[in-house]
């Protein structure tokens, strides 16, 4: 299984994380069932990110399919980034989407659920969203592409997506589009966003309006092609500082309700933002075991010393 990493951090910190992946990606690849890439955009499962507060900052990892943080600390060294990856991929993270179903969506909430799923989870294969008046639209979240039968506009969101009922499938990720038939096709994010945005009466998910459930943005939108809200450009510079729930940016910011739905639902949906669920404001910590030696040190060892090593 290959496990994609993607970061907010900058220099020495960003220059760290992409060496102990590296690393881990050689030695993984030859003795586990695991293999680690670092990928500034696209799809990932982890997020490594710092948060910024007034007496200090703490560095943490997102799981995006599980909606975990998990805390690294207050810095960040190979020792502990080795610990954390190694306990993920311990972890056997699995898919929350069963590829062979069909699903019927008949309002706007529940389409988007059934694409935030797909849109969070590890499998690879498209999925198809096909209207009863033969509507069709494809999205392939691995190359964040999305292709269709109709105009991929606002209009066909709010005419046809949200106001008809919609059936749902997946399909092989090797399947051929036909381009004469889908001959619409644009960024699956931007689609994605424009999808999220026009839905402003309720979160995708009821529980990311619970004050457990913490936002943190992982990429910056493209504000210079998608529509948005003069609002949505200052949620954005908080969501990059720091996480925040959805109690918080209501209370505590002079955002209007409506648009605060509109921002979290547009960058959950585009994949821009990862929701994370943490009970009790408690975050889950890294367990600093002493860790196993590797294949790449025993190798290294037998090298030195030789096979008594």
């Amino acid at each position: 299984m290959q496990l994609i990493v993607s970061s907010s951090l900058e220099g020495r910190d960003l220059a760290l994380l992409k060496s102990v992946i590296n690393i881990l990606h050689s030695d993984y690849v030859e003795e586990e069932e695991y293999s680690w890439l670092y990928q500034d955009k696209g799809q990932h499962q982890v997020f490594i990110s710092q948060d910024f507060y007034q007496h200090g900052s703490e560095y943490y990892a997102l799981l995006k399919e599980q909606g975990k943080r998990i805390s690294i600390g207050a810095n960040i060294n190979p020792k502990n980034l080795r610990i954390l990856f190694d306990q993920i991929s311990k972890g056997e993270l699995k898919s929350s989407i069963d590829t062979q179903s069909t699903a019927v969506s008949n309002d706007p909430n529940s389409l988007l659920t059934h694409v935030s799923r797909y849109m969070s989870s590890q499998v690879k294969v498209l999925m198809q969203i096909k209207g009863l008046e033969k509507t069709e639209i494809i999205i392939d979240k691995e190359k964040d592409q999305i292709w269709s039968n109709v105009p991929l506009n606002l209009s066909t969101i709010k005419n046809e997506l949200f106001a008809k009922p919609q059936n749902i499938k997946y399909l092989n990720p090797d399947k051929i589009i036909d381009v004469n038939a889908m001959r619409f096709n644009t960024l699956a994010s931007h689609f994605l966003w424009h999808m999220g945005m026009m839905h402003d009466t309720q979160l995708i998910n009821p529980e990311f309006a619970q004050p457990h459930v913490a936002f943190k943005q992982t990429h910056w939108p493209d504000y210079g092609c998608l529509k948005f809200k003069n609002s949505f450009i200052s949620m954005s510079a908080i969501l990059w500082r720091r996480a925040e729930s959805f109690e918080s940016l209501n209370k505590h910011h002079e955002f209007d309700e409506k648009e605060i739905i509109s921002f979290l639902n547009a960058s959950c949906l585009s994949g821009l933002c990862v929701a994370t669920k943490n009970h009790d404001n408690k975050v889950a910590q890294i367990t600093q075991a002493k860790p196993k030696p590797s294949g790449f040190l025993s190798r290294l060892k037998q090298k030195l010393f030789g096979k008594s090593a």
